[in-house]
């Protein structure tokens, strides 16, 4: 099991959306509502690929089933069975 390196700093990390925020409260018209709309969609996929992780037993036994990924490293990069998919289909 890999440890979390990031997970005590990571509210830390939500300090460098303030250049960001700065500037979408500058924008005007169909170019901010296009950066909400972004920020939105990523957010809602970080939501969903973390909570995948954190709940699916199915996208835990990714990395065991059906063969060990530390012996077949090449699973990692295979985009056919994705990890955060795993248990959908």
């Amino acid at each position: 099991m890999v440890p979390r390196y990031f997970t005590d700093i990571t509210h830390l990390f939500i300090l460098f959306l303030i250049p960001a925020i700065l500037y979408w409260r500058t924008m005007r018209g169909p170019a901010r509502t296009m950066a909400a709309g972004l920020f939105l969609l990523l957010a809602a996929w970080g939501v969903f690929a973390h909570g995948r992780g954190g709940t699916s037993i199915a996208a835990n036994q990714w990395s065991a089933l059906p063969v060990n990924v530390d012996q077949a490293k090449w699973r990692v990069w295979d985009w056919r069975d994705p990890q955060f998919l795993r248990g959908l289909r």
